[in-house]
């Protein structure tokens, strides 16, 4: 990799043996290449998000948690991720604890249209390190209902996911912790929406997932 594109990559945000497990590891320079290439938000951002990754346990792969966030946080942009490091829409009490009020655009499962629910409480972050740690967290706990089968008798029609633990690719990944409630859109479209963002990126949605 060219040294230019290394220093790039840690001045957004990311330790230099984070860039090194990147290279190794996950991220060909093809692909930081294209990154790179990216016009506006989406380079940069996907740049320090990969570098925040990859100082964290990695439990969860980069192909899976990307595209999401890149989805839930405008690419960076939102007020939530410029304001409190929240780059997954978290809502709740963060790493350390604290949390802010707002509100959020919710789809409405009655009318299918999208609404404003005020009274949201947003997770704050020290960093984007902690805030990707803690969504890995989150999705696997077992106390959730995303790392087993999960009935979803909510959804309309009612969803059955099949839990993270029983995956094999990133888009089922999706699949599953969409049926179980992670998100209010309809649980295809969001996969469609998500793996678009991945393909986008040079990231396969097909990558393989295991979860121990």
């Amino acid at each position: 990799m060219e040294r230019k594109k290394v220093l790039g990559l840690v001045a957004v945000g990311g330790a230099l043996a984070a860039i090194g497990y990147l290279m190794r590891e996950q991220i060909t320079t093809a692909t930081i290449d294209i990154w790179a290439g990216l016009t506006g938000k989406k380079g940069p951002f996907a740049q320090k998000y990969a570098a925040a990754w990859a100082q964290t346990s990695k439990r969860l792969p980069l192909e899976m948690l990307l595209p999401q966030a890149a989805l839930e946080s405008s690419w960076g942009t939102s007020r939530i991720a410029t304001s409190f490091n929240n780059l997954h829409g978290r809502k709740g009490a963060g790493t350390a604890g604290t949390s802010a009020p707002g509100s959020a655009v919710e789809l409405d499962p009655n009318t299918g249209k999208y609404v404003t629910v005020t009274g949201t409480t947003w997770a704050v972050y020290p960093s984007w390190v902690e805030a990707i740690e803690d969504q890995q967290a989150f999705l696997l706990n077992p106390k959730n209902r995303y790392l087993n089968p999960y009935y979803n008798a909510k959804k309309k029609p009612p969803e059955q996911a099949a839990g993270l633990k029983n995956v094999t690719t990133v888009r089922d990944a999706w699949r599953s912790i969409v049926a179980a409630g992670y998100a209010t859109d309809n649980t295809e479209k969001y996969v469609r929406s998500t793996a678009s963002v991945a393909n986008g990126l040079r990231l396969n949605p097909d990558a393989p997932l295991r979860v121990a």
